[in-house]
């Protein structure tokens, strides 16, 4: 069969089944394939390296510890309930005549510790999720035109969609704003947020290995100081500029103040903001490193409410540092030089010495294809997991002489939480009730039925 179709497909010899498959209608499939191919060889194990575990305290007060420790799905195969099977593997073909759900079962042990002492891992079954076809997890995977055939399916079908109830469902390529990249932008619901607000910023996007995304925004005050936005728990939370990067880094006030003004010694305007920005702190009383994260646990202990409460306001605020700021650095020093970057930047554009930028230009987009919205999924119900998990176990042993043991911990595991149920009504609906917590920016649509007569639409 030639890449392009021709009229010369009516001839006799168009019966014969091809011995590889169409080149044009393979890359159709290529990216969905290959984005769901990376969260198999490599995604998942980056979430689970990258999930922060579950820590709380019983009411004898012991202190308890969960976290993910592996995770796989496997290829579909039919129930180990079924006797004298020839076939064990299930196929997509047979799926859609009886509208059913292609999927594999998916594994998990979970990691926990008691004062610090490793029990047994647990081991559970938590479901069957949906498979991408002809993915590595597919059991089309590798398949010939003539083996596609034979298994009832097209002879060019180039997969990256899965099949629920019996219906074909691709989840949509999303364009998002690039990532890691600090953006100035000018917007007037930026003025809205609060006394002295500008409508100049920085915003950017930050995306970890693992996809998980958050945005800081670094806002420019009419009265020449900068505030840092991120989130808690989908609660902007707004902080000096100054105070985030003493809590960052034990430089002193002269060594901040050389950082900062790096290639601009000539702009007075903004060597006396920074001055002023580092006379106000000293105004707050709070004058090196530690006594900034001790400050900072204080005044977001009551957002961070689900950290253990035997945890310390320095504690706390390295928590906040991590899970919020730019958390596509590890390296406290990398996200200091980060801000002071952001700094130059935008105090430049604020004084109208540099272009805006757009979000809407081509360069400043990107595409999230429908692999990492799976792994975005399955790290959000991990989190879910491990939580049901701990309430569970307080229910068990709510009592001060109940102690927690390998019975509770597996009673814990069964009704943590149901993940087969929760994919499939995702791609049933399309619809994601924490879209905003995964860095999304719609929750409707996110899933269409995939056709054949119009492939240009994926």
């Amino acid at each position: 069969m030639k890449d392009l179709p021709v009229l010369t497909n009516l001839k006799p010899q168009f019966r014969e089944i091809p011995k590889k498959q169409n080149k044009v209608l393979a890359n159709l499939g290529a990216p969905h394939i290959e984005s769901f191919d990376y969260v198999l060889r490599e995604g998942l194990a980056d979430v689970i390296r990258q999930l922060d575990p579950v820590e709380f305290e019983l009411p004898n007060k012991d202190r308890v510890r969960l976290r993910i420790g592996d995770c796989s799905i496997a290829r579909p195969v039919v129930p180990l309930s079924q006797l004298n099977v020839r076939e064990k593997r299930v196929f997509p073909s047979e799926c859609r005549q009886k509208n059913e759900t292609y999927a594999g079962m998916c594994t998990i042990t979970v990691d926990w510790e008691v004062n610090g002492q490793p029990r047994p891992a647990i081991t559970r079954d938590i479901g069957a999720l949906p498979v991408m076809l002809r993915s590595k997890a597919c059991n089309l995977g590798g398949m010939n035109p003539a083996e596609l055939v034979e298994r009832g399916e097209h002879e060019d079908e180039w997969g990256g969609h899965f099949v629920v109830r019996g219906m074909e469902k691709l989840i949509r390529m999303l364009i998002m704003t690039r990532r890691n990249y600090p953006i100035v932008l000018s917007r007037n619901s930026w003025r809205d947020r609060g006394k002295e607000f500008s409508s100049t910023g920085i915003m950017i996007r930050c995306v970890r290995t693992d996809q998980t995304s958050t945005n800081n925004v670094l806002h420019y005050l009419v009265n020449g100081t900068a505030k840092l936005m991120f989130s808690i728990r989908r609660s902007l939370t707004f902080i000096p500029i100054m105070m985030l990067l003493k809590a960052l880094s034990d430089y002193t006030d002269n060594e901040i103040y050389k950082r900062l003004i790096v290639g601009y010694e000539e702009d007075q305007y903004y060597k006396h903001c920074i001055q002023n920005m580092l006379r106000e702190l000293h105004e707050e009383g709070i004058h090196n490193q530690v006594e900034c994260k001790d400050y900072m646990g204080k005044v977001f202990r009551s957002k961070l409410y689900y950290l253990p409460a035997w945890y310390t306001d320095a504690q706390r605020t390295e928590h906040l540092l991590k899970t919020c700021v730019l958390i596509h650095m590890e390296s406290d020093l990398d996200k200091f030089n980060l801000l002071v970057f952001m700094m130059q930047k935008l105090f430049t554009a604020a004084q109208g010495r540099c272009k805006l930028e757009s979000v809407d230009s081509t360069m400043m987009q990107e595409l999230l294809l429908g692999g990492h919205l799976y792994q975005k999924l399955l790290r959000e119900h991990f989190l879910t997991f491990l939580n049901g998990m701990k309430y569970n176990m307080l229910k068990l042993c709510s009592d001060a002489d109940a102690h927690l043991g390998q019975n509770e911990a597996v009673m814990a595991c069964k009704n943590a939480s149901n993940f087969d149920r929760a994919f499939s009504n995702f791609f049933a609906t399309g619809n994601l009730q924490k879209a905003s917590e995964m860095g999304l920016m719609q929750d409707s649509g996110l899933v269409i039925i995939a056709e054949n007569i119009n492939r240009m639409r994926y």
